[in-house]
């Protein structure tokens, strides 16, 4: 005979009495194994990716500092700035694995990113029975964590190795952190500050740690003091230690043709406008892509960010409300929410970073404020019954389970699209057709390629969307250049150097395809100009010295020569040899 349970409600939080057992216990163990097996079911086609011509190249085959582990090596690894970033954990996690297979071993680099999401996975799930103090709570949280789509960008792509590093640290520091409030051990509290600047050092949002530590507090009950303030406060100076080198190396890490500047007012907006993303894409990951660019030019009106702004704080304050009204749920929404917003704070575009309104990176961490909310709820309406009808409580771990299959299927689906340069931009493409940014990497990848009309066709586009991206007419002039087509040439760096002053490129480019046409006249002051900005250029040296012989002016041709072959060309040296009468 079915009998409706009586009695207390069963909490799960802070209060609650332990659930899970020992950390050691079999039935985390076992769950802890099947976690792993699960996250690298769906994960594991990561590793048969290759690299890709979007940052991969910057990170991994034009990194200076990826073969050398000696100590000046090593020395230049901690104080690099790399393509707009400071993260020298990270860069001496690629060094380390070239020392490792003596080469650049893609399969191991993307295995090394794979393995990292399984143990931040593993981790999450310890973090998540410890706060909610639930066995399955921490299940649901790690679940949700390992297979949402938005964090395939973070384990799929080589050079965001920053995001499953910083959050390894990260999360270790969070747990060291619950250990050091229990036993108030001087050696807890050192380690847990120690990954915290392991974290920051992978990358720079582990700053983010640092006022968290307030939230996971009021979380698990810690009575305010002023002891809870000095506490912080070497993770406070950790953070803006870093945090000011951070600003300071995205400093010119974008190229000003694709980067947008909007007023201080309107930046409101755009923070409102990704909130209302990520909380909309936390349950319905649809439309992804690895860029998501602004939905207005600057200058344009933004209208079209009112209305998520809007969106994002009637449906923030109204949650919050009923969270209050109830009591029950008020806790872990403030907590789960201030979890998820602290978290995402330096990405929200209040201080303008990238060209990139949002990006799905970003809530690798974020999400699991959210995970908590969802998980405390799925849970107690399981162990309720969840209100008057006993098969209620089906529904919401129903709806969970449907949607983690979603989940898993998108994310394979999207593990996919990250295997090569091409499946990439054709995603991204598909989303986001003027895009002038993701013609111009594309063009850029036909190009060494040698799929020299496909790369112009590209950047045809580029420029139609871009028409003052001067890298744009650039490239375009160089596929032009490997076709033959020396006119095309001229007139692309023409475009290139009135959209930006003192492009030294473009000069020495422009004024080869005029000598190769005998302009030597034109070709001579493109090159003069081009070692006004660059004197050391060899190679415009020698070919200003080429236009000079070829212009009847050997005296010019042999004082280029000679300054070219001081500067250690060769093959200005045998000019100089066969053509002047000396050695240099």
């Amino acid at each position: 005979m079915k009998h409706r349970r009586k009695g207390r409600k069963e909490q799960v939080g802070p209060h609650a009495a332990p659930a899970g057992g020992a950390p050691l216990s079999l039935r985390n163990i076992v769950t802890t194994i099947g976690l792993v097996v699960i996250t690298f079911l769906v994960y594991g086609g990561a590793t048969g990716n290759g690299l890709l011509n979007w940052d991969d190249n910057e990170y991994i085959t034009d990194n200076p500092y990826l073969k050398d582990l000696s100590w000046p090596g090593i020395k230049g690894i901690l104080s690099a700035y790399l393509v707009g970033n400071y993260h020298p954990l990270t860069l001496l996690s690629y060094a380390l694995e070239y020392a490792w297979a003596g080469r650049v071993d893609v399969v191991l680099m993307h295995t090394t990113n794979v393995v990292f999401h399984i143990a931040n996975t593993a981790l999450v799930f310890l973090l998540g029975k410890r706060l909610l103090n639930d066995h399955w709570g921490g299940v649901i949280v790690a679940l949700l964590f390992a297979l949402h789509p938005m964090h395939v960008e973070s384990v799929a792509w080589i050079a965001e190795r920053k995001d499953v590093l910083y959050t390894f640290f990260f999360l270790l520091s969070l747990l060291v952190y619950l250990r050091y409030v229990k036993t108030e051990g001087a050696g807890a509290y050192v380690l847990c500050l120690l990954l915290f600047g392991l974290s920051l050092l992978s990358k720079s949002a582990a700053a983010a740690m640092a006022p968290l530590l307030f939230v996971v507090d009021h979380w698990i009950g810690r009575a305010w003091s002023w002891k809870l303030v000095l506490e912080k406060l070497p993770f406070f100076a950790l953070a803006i230690g870093v945090g000011i080198v951070a600003l300071s190396s995205q400093s010119g890490a974008m190229d000003e043709s694709f980067a947008p500047h909007f007023p201080w007012w309107q930046r409101p907006f755009i923070m409102g406008h990704a909130l209302a993303f990520y909380l909309v894409h936390f349950v319905f990951p649809y439309g992804l892509s690895a860029i998501h660019p602004y939905p207005i030019e600057p200058g344009a009106s933004i209208a079209p960010l009112i209305g998520p702004t809007i969106g994002v704080v009637l449906v923030l304050g109204t949650t919050l409300w009923f969270a209050y009204r109830s009591r029950t749920y008020w806790k872990v929404t403030v907590t789960g929410t201030l979890f998820f917003v602290i978290t995402l704070a330096m990405v929200l575009q209040l201080i303008p970073v990238g060209r990139a309104i949002v990006a799905e990176r970003y809530t690798y961490v974020p999400y699991i404020g959210l995970s908590m909310i969802v998980a405390r709820l799925v849970v107690d309406a399981w162990r309720s019954g969840a209100g008057r009808s006993r098969n209620m409580r089906y529904v919401p771990a129903g709806v969970l389970i449907v949607a983690l299959l979603a989940f898993s299927m998108i994310t394979k689906d999207r593990i996919s699209v990250w295997k090569t340069s091409f499946t990439l931009f054709a995603d991204m493409l598909e989303n986001y057709p003027e895009d002038g940014l993701t013609h111009y990497n594309r063009g850029l990848t036909n190009y060494y390629a040698r799929n020299y009309a496909a790369s112009i066709a590209d950047y045809d586009a580029c420029v139609k969307y871009k028409p003052d991206c001067a890298p744009c007419y650039f490239n375009r002039g160089l596929s032009y250049k490997e076709l033959g087509d020396m006119e095309a040439v001229i007139r692309d760096m023409d475009m290139a150097i009135q959209y930006k002053d003192a492009y030294t490129d473009a000069y020495r480019n422009r004024g080869n395809a005029k000598a190769i046409l005998h302009d030597y006249p034109g070709s001579i002051a493109d090159f003069s100009i081009a070692l006004s900005l660059s004197p050391n250029d060899t190679s415009v040296w020698m070919n200003r010295g080429l236009s000079y012989h070829f212009s009847q002016r050997p005296d010019s041709a042999c004082a280029d020569w000679s300054k070219a072959s001081s500067l250690g060309g060769r093959k200005a040296a045998d000019l100089v040899r066969d053509n002047c009468g000396s050695t240099p």
